[in-house]
């Protein structure tokens, strides 16, 4: 009877013990960041959590609302107590001045983490007005970085673009010399094949172009000197 009784409480003991030191013995201790850049906000919420039992979708969205200029996040666990977070930033294609300030944006029109030493390689854009999210881009913004990347795959690039809101146009200088004029409302991809087919074709005849106007339904041309 007595030792019914004994082995009565090692299998309660156990039962209750055994998870108890399990749970315990996978807490996290140790997060591995792999990321470009330091100061990650929102890292604190992973201190002590459980392996086990961790919300990844949760925490990885409120790493994101954390982060403005965060693009990507993967997680791996190791066992049984290394978190390793990979961290992708957004990175700049251009150099936007808005709301009195300056901000970088990545390829999709979103905020982008600044970098250093790259003023004179990135276009400006230049609004009245910008409301930023890490959740939704701003449609102008969509439309002229995927202009820009048109653009400079027929190695044609922008020097500057100006969103003109009252009348719905994009005023931009391609390689500080063509003066070009956008309507929002037009197709990004039609626009730089447009302006791809219009600017070798003049450039092959040794003629210079001061502008081009798609505000009509052909683009107009006017060449330097007339």
């Amino acid at each position: 009877m007595k030792f019914k009784i004994v082995f009565t409480l090692i299998g309660v003991i156990t039962v209750f013990l055994v998870p108890f030191l399990i749970y315990k013995s996978t807490r996290i201790k140790k997060i591995i960041i792999i990321s470009k850049t330091s100061g990650v906000k929102g890292l604190t919420q992973f201190n002590n959590l459980n392996l086990l039992f961790l919300n990844e979708q949760s925490l990885v969205s409120d790493l994101y609302r954390n982060n403005l200029y965060l693009k990507n996040v993967t997680s791996r666990k190791i066992f049984p107590r290394t978190l390793i977070l990979n961290l992708v930033w957004r990175s700049p294609i251009a150099k936007v001045y808005a709301n009195n300030s300056v901000i970088f944006i990545d390829d999709a029109g979103f905020p982008s983490l600044p970098l250093q030493n790259i003023d004179g390689y990135l276009p400006d854009i230049r609004l009245n007005k910008l409301i930023l999210s890490s959740q939704t881009a701003d449609w102008r913004l969509k439309k002229i970085v995927t202009l820009i990347d048109k653009l400079n795959n027929f190695n044609l690039h922008f020097s500057g673009i100006n969103v003109n809101g009252n009348s719905s146009e994009i005023t931009g200088l391609i390689d500080n010399s063509i003066q070009i004029i956008i309507p929002l409302e037009a197709d990004p991809q039609e626009i730089s094949a447009s302006l791809q087919t219009i600017i070798s074709r003049f450039r092959i005849e040794g003629k210079f172009i001061s502008s081009i106007d798609f505000r009509n339904k052909n683009p107009v041309v006017i060449l330097k000197n007339e």
